[in-house]
């Protein structure tokens, strides 16, 4: 039995945090007091199936990810989180299962809240994070939990990595579109989906990120690498395009890719920007999209604030996040020059 298939079948695990979800303060200035709460992946869709399918050996198989995340959500308000102060909820995804630390990729809420009385005056304050499958899941599941709270807490979202593309692989077929159709209607995740987009697209096309935060009213910070690593190597160049040597070469390493290879990448690269332009009139949004070659970049130290990480407008992650979510600096939208212009994208980036 596939280990995402249950959490019947996943190990033990110790919560290593670091980056966003570290306890550093210099490291980690704006969140390392945050209480932080890690919600395992299993369920395929992030966080977004109900529905029941027959396997080939005739075995019911059951997709939760939506009643999950109800459940862990509907758990915590019980225990206290609407009432919490400084709180990170975490929620895997499965790249993290192929990489260390165990807790790289994942879907998070982070809880600051205060109150007054006649000697103190407290913000109320939740952010939603993740990254990867996560990052989509923070995105779709934004507004619902924003809905959550009352209008006296600042609710927002940063969603990591999760930005996926409807684009077409080298062979010119739209290769993660049938993943994503096959998705969307075997695990019905038309019940996270806006009601706007389903009035006028597939159900598949409103599942696409693009497509989703045309609809989301409540304030987001999009980080993403424009030539994403994990998308080059699946969404772009996935296996099924049966790419020949040299493109099995510059998958592996932006850094071995020839011009005309690069030419393709920035094809890819410009569609994510192209994309953003929605974002343009979201005075609340923010935006870091840099060039360099990595996936999942706010979960690493080294990504989100150390020495060699990647800079935009003179500012780590870590650093243009905190300004956007406090409220810091006006207009944190961040986009990068096309690769290589970016000195700052470090070759120890996690790959």
């Amino acid at each position: 039995m596939y280990a995402l298939g249950s959490s019947n079948f996943m190990k033990p695990m110790r919560f290593a945090g670091a980056g966003i979800l570290g306890s550093d303060q210099l490291q980690n200035p704006d969140f390392y007091n945050w209480n932080k709460v890690f919600v395992r992946y299993c369920d395929g869709a992030s966080f977004s199936g109900d529905a029941e399918g027959r396997a080939q050996d005739g075995s019911t198989l059951h997709f939760r990810g939506l009643r999950i995340y109800q459940a862990v959500i509907d758990e915590l308000m019980e225990k206290g989180l609407n009432n919490a102060t400084q709180v990170m909820l975490n929620l895997q995804s499965s790249y993290s299962f192929q990489h260390e630390p165990a807790v790289h990729t994942y879907y998070s809420v982070n809880f600051s809240n205060t109150m007054r009385d006649s000697s103190f005056f407290y913000t109320f304050q939740a952010l939603l994070t993740g990254c990867s499958a996560g990052g989509l899941a923070t995105i779709l599941h934004c507004d619902d939990f924003s809905a959550r709270f009352s209008r006296d807490v600042s609710v927002k979202c940063l969603a990591d990595a999760g930005f996926f593309l409807d684009v077409k692989d080298i062979s010119g077929k739209r290769s993660f579109w049938s993943v994503y159709d096959g998705v969307v209607h075997l695990q019905n995740v038309r019940e996270v989906l806006p009601k706007d987009c389903l009035a006028n697209k597939e159900p598949t096309e409103c599942f696409f990120p693009a497509e989703l935060i045309k609809s989301i009213r409540t304030p987001m910070f999009i980080l993403n690498s424009a030539y994403d690593s994990w998308q080059i190597r699946n969404v772009l160049v996935p296996v099924s395009s049966a790419p020949d040597k040299p493109w099995s070469i510059c998958k592996d390493n932006i850094r071995n890719c020839n011009s005309t290879q690069i030419k393709v990448l920035d094809a890819f690269r410009n569609t994510m920007v192209g994309a953003f332009k929605v974002v343009e009139d979201k005075e609340d949004w923010g935006l870091f999209i840099d060039s360099c070659f990595t996936h999942c970049q706010s979960l690493y130290g080294i990504s989100w604030n150390s020495e060699i990480s990647p800079r935009l407008g003179n500012k780590s992650i870590a650093e243009a996040a905190g300004d956007w979510y406090h409220g810091r600096s006006q207009g944190e939208k961040e986009i990068d020059c096309e690769y290589p212009c970016n000195p700052t994208c470090s070759g120890q980036l996690p790959p």
